[in-house]
């Protein structure tokens, strides 16, 4: 019962410190139940730093924005390789 007892509360601490760093505390709380005595998963969760905060809409857009022109340069650049390569072999 005491061994029950210390994975359930080593669950709840890794699980709450969790929380306060922005990350999922079930996760957590299962990997604090399964190390159990082991301080291993709590260390780890304390060296972690906090995520930041969930991008926001113009964020995601932007994002979306730099991924499609990067998209496009990649795209005119082996349009422009095919061109060079078919210029230089004489067709």
């Amino acid at each position: 019962m005491g061994v029950l007892l210390n994975q359930v509360v080593s669950g709840a601490f890794c699980a709450f410190v969790a929380g306060e760093k922005n990350r999922s505390p079930t996760n957590w709380f299962w990997l604090g139940f399964c190390f159990g005595p082991f301080p291993i998963a709590m260390l780890a969760l304390a060296a972690l730093p906090a995520l930041a905060a969930r991008p926001t809409e113009r964020d995601t857009e932007m994002a979306a924005l730099f991924w499609w022109g990067c998209t496009a340069a990649f795209f005119m650049a082996g349009v422009l390789m095919i061109v060079i390569i078919a210029s230089c072999s004489g067709e």
